[in-house]
């Protein structure tokens, strides 16, 4: 019998502390200069704090030692962007917070009116994260989960997300796949979407009816919901602003393409770069 990690989470609960202190002790060894400019040499020294080889801790649960070294979440208002049900606000409840607004584009009318009958100290609206309807400095934590990636022109909601901090608050923003890399038009493949024509791609995801890819790959398509942005070209936006803590992932499935694929990964190299092709997603932690 075949048992995945949240199988042997429920049995060994003990277990998952001892992993995520094994994990964080790997990853900060990987992500030493000498490490990463020999298993990552695309990546320019010095431009992450961490880097995550095996894309795992691209969660906010998984960051929240971070966070807390950065500022403090006891008693803060708390803005969540691209909140979808607002698993992620309850998080921030539970972590201290004061309040939290919970904000999407798309509306979970059912799922918010449940936590708001659970008598939780949060509010949601609708909204475009470019255009928020919060006046200056009425957060003290903006945070973001898996947003950025969907949004077209996303320098106008990294900006906003600086405009309504407060002064000395934290904007936390965690994202990807990022369009470039392997699956990065959120789908059950790899390269494909890079590979084909869009038409001809569409079909073929259309044809092969999955439902995850119908919810995310061809809804996101049809919708414009993808930002078609570099890790770069984020990185540029949030140094306009005070960027305290970063880190990338990097695609398990891309290195497995690089290594074993060598035909499909020299096509790939006439079209982009290695290190869009690589980076899956990045987490920035930042200040006006």
């Amino acid at each position: 019998m075949r048992l995945d990690r949240e199988t042997i989470k429920a049995a060994a609960p003990f277990l998952t502390p001892l992993a995520r202190g094994w994990h964080r002790r790997l990853t900060a060894w990987r992500s030493r200069d000498a490490y990463v400019s020999r298993h990552a040499p695309f990546l320019k020294p010095d431009t992450f704090d961490q880097v995550f080889f095996d894309n795992r801790g691209n969660h906010p649960t998984q960051h929240v030692r971070t966070t807390r070294r950065l500022t403090r979440i006891d008693g803060a208002d708390v803005l969540v962007l691209g909140c979808r049900s607002g698993a992620e606000a309850l998080l921030w409840l539970r972590l201290g917070a004061r309040s939290v607004t919970g904000l999407d584009y798309n509306p979970r009318t059912d799922a918010w009116q449940r936590l708001r009958e659970r008598g939780q100290a949060m509010r949601f609206l609708v909204a475009d994260a470019r255009r928020l309807p919060f006046a200056d400095s009425a957060f003290d934590i903006v945070s973001s989960e898996s947003l950025l990636e969907h949004v077209r022109h996303p320098g106008k909601a990294i900006d906003e997300m600086h405009r309504v901090v407060r002064p000395g608050g934290l904007v936390y923003s965690i994202f990807g796949p990022l369009y470039f890399t392997a699956g990065g038009a959120h789908y059950e493949g790899t390269y494909e979407h890079l590979l084909m024509d869009r038409a001809a791609f569409l079909d073929w995801i259309a044809a092969r009816d999955r439902a995850i890819e119908r919810e995310e790959c061809l809804t996101y398509y049809e919708s414009d919901m993808f930002s078609y942005w570099t890790a770069d070209q984020y990185l540029h936006e949030f140094e306009k602003h005070a960027v305290l803590h970063s880190a990338v992932f990097l695609s398990p499935e891309a290195r497995r393409v690089q290594r074993e694929r060598p035909d499909i990964w020299a096509r790939l190299l006439a079209l982009h770069p290695e290190r869009d092709l690589l980076i899956s997603g990045l987490a920035v932690w930042s200040r006006r």
